[in-house]
């Protein structure tokens, strides 16, 4: 009997420690490929500012060398987590303490998301800045005045205001509550079908009182439709939907920003999204 148990305890052991190179493994998988990245911007960023030195440099600076300390925390916990493998081989460890790591794992993988949008930021940043005109210059480029007057100009001209007591939005906000499904069934038709009165009407608004396949349908009607206001739907759309678009974008069967499903998707789905979207990058 206690040989069985002491066989269970290292057939588990054994896999743990398997679980656990897996996550290394994919650690410096994606890892590698941002640290590269974080680098090439640094060097990019140190050519621009002997050009000209910005207050934006400096402060692009400290974020990616805060970027680059992350890959150094990895390198470290990769070493460590090695020393514990080998501690565990010739007993000097417990099986507890391989289950914790396995979890910490888990969290820099999905850091490395939070690092990949950092870095996306920083480049985004580095082009304006070195595109930008010199403080002495009269002209305003035409994209600086774009950026100063968007928001007053889509909030001045957008088409339906649910803030306004007049409407479509409104009036449907003030009837939604009160409605038997059947009735919310012959709305979610009408969106579904693009009737021309709900061309206008706000979605995010009407999708919190409609049920989950109501809102699954609507999200990949306007997923198809290729609708800009995505990202405003995406909270009501079910895991399971999320984890098939996941596959689909995969597979290319669509095209959309994917960047703003992550904080709604599985564990499962946010590692495969990302690894893919990194290899797609290199």
């Amino acid at each position: 009997m206690l040989k069985r148990l002491k066989r269970k305890e290292v057939k588990v052991m054994n896999e743990h420690v398997d679980e656990l190179t897996k996550k290394m493994e994919s650690l410096k998988e994606g890892a590698l490929p941002l640290k590269e990245k974080a680098i090439s911007l640094k060097q990019t960023l140190e050519a621009e500012r002997a050009k000209q030195n910005r207050l934006g440099y400096q402060k692009l600076h400290e974020r990616l060398n805060y970027v680059l300390s992350y890959f150094q925390d990895y390198d470290q916990n990769i070493l460590d987590a090695k020393t514990l493998i080998n501690d565990l081989k010739e007993g000097n460890q417990t099986d507890d303490d391989i289950t914790d790591i396995i979890a910490n794992f888990d969290e820099y993988i999905l850091e490395l998301i939070d690092i990949k949008v950092e870095l996306s930021d920083i480049e985004d940043e580095l082009n304006v800045l070195s595109k930008k005109k010199p403080a002495n210059s009269s002209v305003l480029e035409f994209k600086e005045f774009g950026d100063m007057i968007g928001d007053a100009f889509k909030k001045a001209f957008s088409k339906d205001d649910s803030s306004n007591p007049n409407s479509k939005t409104s009036k449907l906000l003030k009837i939604l509550p009160f409605l038997a499904e059947e009735e919310k069934a012959k709305i979610v038709e009408e969106i579904l079908s693009d009737s021309e009165y709900f061309q206008d009407v706000k979605l995010a608004v009407i999708l919190p009182f409609l049920n989950q396949e109501a809102c699954d349908k609507i999200f990949m009607h306007e997923v198809k439709k290729e609708s800009k206001n995505l990202q405003t739907l995406v909270p009501f759309v079910s895991e399971e939907l999320l984890g098939e678009l996941v596959d689909q974008y995969i597979e290319g069967k669509i095209d959309m920003n994917m960047d703003i499903l992550y904080p709604f998707l599985k564990m499962e789905d946010i590692k495969k999204l990302f690894f893919y979207e990194l290899k797609q990058e290199n």
